[in-house]
C-alpha cells in the first residue's frame, strides 16, 4: 500500500501564512513603539537639561556666596594670654617667715601673699617713727618760744624744724625697707604657682610666686599688613576656640602696632575678651574673624 501523501503545513510566522494586511499591522505597530520611544527619549533629555541648568546656577550661586563670604572677612591664627600674668620675686634676700595664701587662692590687689623675716626692719621702723615724733614736739615748743618770748632764736627753731624733716625721710626709708620683705599682688588674680616653703632662704632673682589674671584675655595675632585697613580700635571681633565644634568669644581690638615686623612682613595685633566664668584658659591657640 501506499502511504498517504501527508497533508503540507505552514508555519505561522512564514510569510506564506500571513496575509499582507497583517505585515501592514505589525508595521504600523512598530512605527508607533517607535514614535512612543523617541518621544520619552526626549523628554528625558529634556528633565535632565533642566537639572543641569538648576545645577549649575545652584553652584555659581554658592560660589559668588561664598566668595562674598571670603571677601567679607578674614580668618587668621593667633594665641590667648590673660589680662594679667607675673611672676614675682623679692628685691631682697631672706627667709620665707609666713605664706598668707597658697596656689589656687584668689587674692585682691595689695594683698600680702608673702613675707620674708622682717623683724629688724619692724624694729627700725619703730625707732625712726618714735624719733620723727620726739622731733616734732620740740618743733612745737620751740616755735611756741620763739612766738611768745625772746628766749630762742630763729636759727634755732630752723635748725629744728630740719632735723624733722630729715627725721621724715629716714622713716619712709625704713618703711619701704620693710615693704621689701612683703610680696603684694599688684592686681587682682590667682596665685597659680608658689614653689617656695617657709623657712626656706631666698634670694633674687629666684621667683617667689606666680599672680594670673584671666577675667579678661587677649588674643594675639601676627596679620598681613594690607587685612589691617579696615581695622581701627574698637572694632569688634570674633574668636573661635572650639575644638570640633565652634565656641565662639565676642570682643573688639586693643592694639594695632604702628610699624610691621621686617623679618616676617606682618603686624601684630590685640584683641581683648571677657571671660568672668573662666570658660577659657588662656595659652590655647584659636580662629580669630576679622572684618
Amino acid at each position: 500500500m501506499q502511504k498517504g501523501r501527508q497533508p503540507e503545513t505552514k508555519r505561522l510566522g512564514s510569510d506564506e501564512s500571513c496575509p499582507k494586511n497583517a505585515h501592514t499591522l505589525l508595521a504600523a505597530v512598530g512605527d508607533t513603539t517607535h514614535m512612543h520611544s523617541d518621544r520619552r527619549k526626549s523628554e528625558f533629555n529634556h528633565s535632565w537639561r533642566g537639572v543641569i541648568a538648576a545645577g549649575r546656577a545652584a553652584a555659581v550661586s554658592a560660589g559668588l556666596w561664598l566668595a562674598g563670604t571670603a571677601a567679607a572677612s578674614t580668618t587668621v591664627q593667633c594665641l590667648t594670654e590673660p589680662i594679667g600674668d607675673v611672676e614675682m620675686t623679692a628685691p631682697v634676700a631672706g627667709t620665707v617667715a609666713i605664706i598668707h595664701h597658697g596656689e589656687g587662692t584668689f587674692v585682691e590687689a595689695g594683698t600680702v601673699v608673702l613675707e620674708l623675716e622682717s623683724r629688724v626692719e619692724q624694729l627700725d621702723l619703730e625707732r625712726r617713727t618714735v624719733q620723727v615724733e620726739t622731733l616734732e614736739a620740740e618743733l612745737a615748743r620751740s616755735e611756741t618760744l620763739l612766738k611768745n618770748t625772746s628766749s630762742i632764736s630763729r636759727e634755732e627753731v630752723d635748725r629744728k624744724r630740719g632735723e624733722v624733716r630729715v627725721a621724715a625721710v629716714e622713716m619712709a626709708l625704713a618703711r619701704e625697707a620693710l615693704a621689701k620683705r612683703r610680696i603684694t599682688a599688684p592686681f587682682a588674680g590667682v596665685v597659680t604657682l608658689l614653689p617656695v616653703e617657709v623657712g626656706e632662704y631666698c634670694q633674687p632673682p629666684r621667683i617667689l610666686l606666680r599672680l594670673v589674671d584671666s577675667r579678661q584675655f587677649y588674643a594675639v595675632a601676627n596679620i598681613d599688613p594690607a587685612a589691617a585697613n579696615t581695622l581701627k580700635l574698637g572694632t569688634p571681633v570674633r574668636l573661635d576656640v572650639g575644638v570640633g565644634r565652634p565656641e565662639w568669644f565676642e570682643g573688639k581690638i586693643v592694639f594695632i602696632s604702628p610699624v610691621v615686623d621686617q623679618a616676617s612682613g606682618l603686624l601684630r595685633i590685640k584683641a581683648l575678651f571677657a571671660n568672668p566664668d573662666g570658660r577659657l584658659r588662656p595659652g590655647i591657640a584659636g580662629q580669630l574673624n576679622l572684618p
